[in-house]
């Protein structure tokens, strides 16, 4: 009798999934400044929306849930910096929020006209009074310009005179000068004459120099 063993061996029926990280998506949050500083804001608007304190809380302005600053009152809104105290100890410089009610902020403006009005009256009393100088300083001066100009006009009468008189005075000169002029031109041809003369005498001088003759031997002796 033979007896057959026959093992079954289980295989896998289906793949392996391949592993992802970034298949997450979340809906925006929408987070920032929305009323920016000098803008009008109503009773519970949003300001700023934050995660944290990034902005801190300041006057007529309160804190949602989601560390949201809504306006408590209507007005304006303003951002300052604000030493604010840690945990540890240590301070630090961070932002505040604020709402300016709109009495307050008439309040202020008005105040500040008033400084800004004081302090153009001095300024303007001062140019005023410049002025006023600079023209008392310019009519005296207007007479003692044509006494110049009069003056001036004599002056240039004298001078062309003058200048009439040099140029007649020129003229005469030149006529009694041009005679002299005549006569040297004259005079000099017969200079070059006698100075050329003399070299030819020395050139004949030279010639009729006599040679050296030599002495003649006597005949020797028997």
């Amino acid at each position: 009798m033979v007896i057959i063993f026959v093992s079954f061996i289980r295989m896998a029926h289906k793949k392996a999934a391949g592993s992802a990280k970034n298949l997450r998506d979340s809906n925006p949050k929408y987070r920032g400044v929305k009323l920016f500083g000098g803008q009008f804001a109503r009773a519970g608007n949003i300001i700023v929306r934050q995660k944290g304190d990034t902005y801190h809380l300041g006057k007529n302005v309160y804190k949602g849930r989601d560390f949201t600053i809504h306006a408590a009152v209507d007005g304006v809104v303003y951002f300052r910096k604000k030493n604010v105290a840690k945990y540890n100890g240590r301070i630090y410089l961070e932002t505040t929020v604020d709402i300016l009610p709109i009495e307050q902020q008439a309040s202020s403006s008005d105040k500040v006209a008033t400084k800004t009005a004081k302090a153009k009256k001095p300024t303007a009393t001062a140019a005023t009074t410049k002025t006023v100088e600079k023209k008392e300083k310019k009519t005296p001066s207007k007479k003692p310009v044509a006494k110049k100009s009069a003056a001036k006009k004599t002056t240039s009468i004298k001078t062309t005179e003058k200048a009439a008189v040099k140029a007649v005075t020129t003229k005469k000169t030149v006529k009694a000068a041009t005679p002299t002029k005549k006569k040297t031109m004259k005079t000099k041809p017969t200079a070059t004459k006698k100075t050329t003369s003399p070299k030819k005498t020395t050139s004949t001088a030279k010639t009729s120099v006599p040679k050296k003759t030599s002495p003649k031997k006597a005949p020797p002796k028997k």
